[in-house]
Order: structure tokens, then C-alpha cells, then sequence
């Protein structure tokens, strides 16, 4: 079995959407796999409060410095124009 680490209702969310119209943009056979044998499991299913956005990008040992690389360039790309447009096209701008 594989495992995949997603947001908790991704699954119903897109097996739903697949259930209704299989010509998604996502490969609608493999969301039909979870729970299945030779299919997916789930590793994580909630969120933590040193999520930012609700995505962990990188994991990495406490105090590598890791956060200081990847954060500030996060932040920085967060503003940009190109973020906004990549959230306004999947529906998620606010």
C-alpha cells in the first residue's frame, strides 16, 4: 500500500468531483484507490498551528535552518502577483 499526505477531506473532495464527471483535471483513478488494497492510506489528516497556509512545504530537524531559507522567500512569493493569479485561477483568492 502507498501512503500520500494530503489535507484531511482531499480525498471525499475529489473522488466526489470524480464520481460526478471523470474528466477532471486529476487522474480520477487514482483518488478511486483510497482505503483499497494495492491503493492509499492516509499518514496525516489534520492540521497543525506552525502550518502556515494550511501546507507544510519542507520538513526538516528543529534549528537546521531550513525555516530561514525557505520562509522568507515564501513570504516574498506570497505577495507577488504570480501567487495571486496561481489562487485566483483554482478558486482560492480571497
Amino acid at each position: 500500500m502507498d501512503l500520500v499526505w494530503i489535507y484531511a477531506d482531499q480525498a471525499q473532495k475529489y473522488s466526489e468531483a470524480c464520481a460526478a464527471d471523470q474528466t477532471q483535471e486529476w487522474d480520477c483513478s487514482l483518488w478511486s484507490r483510497f482505503g483499497k488494497p494495492n491503493g492509499f492510506a492516509y499518514i496525516q489528516t489534520g492540521m497543525y498551528d506552525y502550518s502556515q497556509n494550511g501546507t507544510t512545504l519542507a520538513v526538516a530537524k528543529r534549528g537546521s535552518g531550513v525555516a530561514d531559507l525557505i520562509n522568507p522567500a515564501m513570504q516574498k512569493f506570497m505577495r507577488s502577483r504570480e501567487y495571486y493569479d496561481i489562487c485566483k485561477k483554482h478558486g482560492l483568492e480571497r
